[in-house]
């Protein structure tokens, strides 16, 4: 998005500017088969994902209009893939179905947003709740997912990974937050905020 952001800014400086100058080099190499960024772009934009529904981009013959159509099929195709990856992630299970008040407080779902959980101005206590929110935690739901590499652990099947405090539930995030009650610690941490 950022290069094509670019591309637009330089389509739209007038025709004797230096950068719009360079622009019409690039496309006289590209046409010439010779590499440069404007054919790199060409590159990467034909090769996005499935999420992607447009013909073969081709960079010669640009403008800012076309370029501007450019920029949201990308954030579209953006949106798509991230929203597809947390739907197929048995991972973020918190995410699934999330909302985010857009800028007329409508709840929406828009998987690529700014979380009110990363203005947290404490660094730790923010990666601890991203943490949790994206299933990389000391919990066991997300320490024993995964094999020991040097084969030391095999990996448990999710039933096994039993809370550490209850041993009657799956330890992962919803459990140790709202539902536990093994540990009395735990208990009176979560009555300060309920």
């Amino acid at each position: 998005i950022l290069a094509a952001r670019y591309l637009q800014y330089v389509l739209s400086r007038p025709a004797d500017h230096l950068v719009a100058c360079a622009l019409r080099e690039c496309e006289l190499m590209y046409s010439q088969g010779a590499p440069n960024w404007l054919g790199d772009l060409g590159v990467v934009i034909n090769r996005m994902p499935a999420y992607w529904t447009r013909p073969l981009w081709s960079p010669l013959g640009l403008d800012v209009e076309s370029v501007t159509l450019l920029i949201a099929d990308i954030t579209l195709a953006a949106k798509s893939h991230v929203q597809n990856a947390i739907d197929e992630s048995s991972k973020g299970s918190l995410l699934h179905g999330r909302l985010h008040n857009d800028e007329n407080g409508d709840a929406v779902a828009e998987p690529i947003a700014f979380r009110l959980y990363l203005s947290v101005t404490n660094p730790g206590h923010r990666r601890a709740l991203a943490g949790l929110l994206l299933a990389d935690s000391p919990l066991a739901d997300s320490q024993l997912r995964y094999a020991d590499g040097r084969g030391r652990r095999k990996k448990i099947p999710h039933e096994w990974r039993l809370c550490r405090f209850c041993m009657t539930d799956v330890e992962d995030t919803l459990h140790a937050l709202f539902v536990c009650d093994g540990s009395s610690e735990l208990c009176t941490v979560r009555a300060m905020f309920w």
